[in-house]
């Protein structure tokens, strides 16, 4: 009996190693669907893509919802329309944010489908809280609150400064802590964490805090001179961007984990692609083409939402560096934004 129950588990064991999902997979599949209708102008093509894509896979990154949802409005493809907008809400998208969004709130689809919309958010959010990582979202937003509230400058001084440490040591064991999480559950992005939502904590009836919360507990007593606005996080992006500015302040912080570790957390889902590139591009902030031309190492991402700019290297060297972590050429990238807008 001992003996089957083993080999039962072996079997287990293997099929979920079977099952699970390589997101290279998926990354290559959304650059081909962005292909296909950015630069062929073959739109149900695409489309077809984007919806196979999504069947075939869970979790979905939530900005991918939202193209693929204004390209079902676009082509005037309901029936495509209400199975984006149904992923989106398992993704994260809320209804308030699909409001803000005029070329989708104001199309015909939108009206028309407003009850059948509603029941597709019953359905969809729970299955997106359920997905969240509550405990390691508040360690992110522990790790994030600290910096911001270490990084200003002192009241009434004019240096980094505070405990007897300097800021550059206090975001070093921030890094050491970050990177410690990352290696324990996964980069926390979008799959684990959940994307960027004011008040997560609060709808989840969750002890934990939400981040504008660390400014209210400590705008009276911090030493540092912090605004609210540092702890608002941006929900019109749809993505999690809690681990950029962490990694942005940290000298180097590209090199903290190797390529192969990207690599195998794109292949995960646990983070995508274009937040890798903009660890690395944001040092050069588009006023380094020198160090750029060095190393060549660039990407021309500033983040997910930002358009695509080659600045003072070719095309092609940026694309090599694309290609490596599966991000679409940047000329589709540039095609994409200009059709977009």
């Amino acid at each position: 009996m001992r003996h089957t129950l083993i080999i039962l588990c072996i079997i287990i064991s293997t099929c979920k190693i079977v099952l699970a999902k390589d997101y290279s997979q998926y990354h290559s599949s959304i650059n081909t669907a962005e292909y296909e209708i950015f630069v062929n102008k073959r739109f149900d093509s695409g489309l077809k893509i984007y919806e196979r894509t999504f069947r075939e896979f869970d979790f979905v990154f939530a900005n991918d919802c939202i193209t693929a949802m204004q390209i079902a409005v676009y082509s005037k493809n309901e029936k495509l329309f209400l199975n984006f907008v149904g992923k989106s809400f398992e993704n994260g998208v809320k209804l308030s944010d699909i409001d803000k969004i005029k070329y989708i709130s104001q199309s015909r689809f939108y009206f028309d489908n407003k009850n059948r919309i509603n029941e597709l958010y019953r359905l969809g959010r729970p299955i997106y809280t359920r997905r969240i990582n509550v405990r390691l979202l508040h360690k992110m937003y522990e790790l994030y609150a600290h910096d911001q509230l270490v990084k200003n400058k002192l009241k009434n001084q004019s240096k980094y400064f505070k405990s007897g440490k300097t800021y550059p040591q206090l975001i070093s064991a921030t890094i050491d802590e970050l990177v410690h999480l990352c290696v324990t559950y996964g980069i926390p992005s979008d799959r684990l964490i959940g994307i960027d939502q004011n008040d997560i904590m609060a709808e989840l009836k969750s002890t934990y805090p939400d981040l504008c919360d660390y400014y209210y507990q400590n705008v009276s007593t911090c030493e540092t001179v912090i605004s609210l606005g540092q702890f608002v996080q941006e929900e019109q992006n749809l993505c999690s961007h809690l681990i950029l500015p962490i990694m942005h302040h940290y000298d180097n912080s590209f090199t903290v984990f190797s390529t192969e570790f990207y690599l195998q957390e794109i292949k995960k889902g646990n983070i995508h692609p274009k937040d890798i590139a903009a660890i690395n591009d944001f040092p050069y902030g588009g006023y380094e083409p020198k160090k750029i031309k060095k190393n060549g190492v660039y990407f021309g991402v500033g983040a997910r939402f930002v358009p695509p700019n080659s600045l003072c290297i070719s095309d092609s060297m940026i694309n090599q560096n694309r290609k490596m972590f599966l991000i679409q050429k940047i000329e589709y990238d540039r095609a994409k934004w200009d059709f977009m807008q």
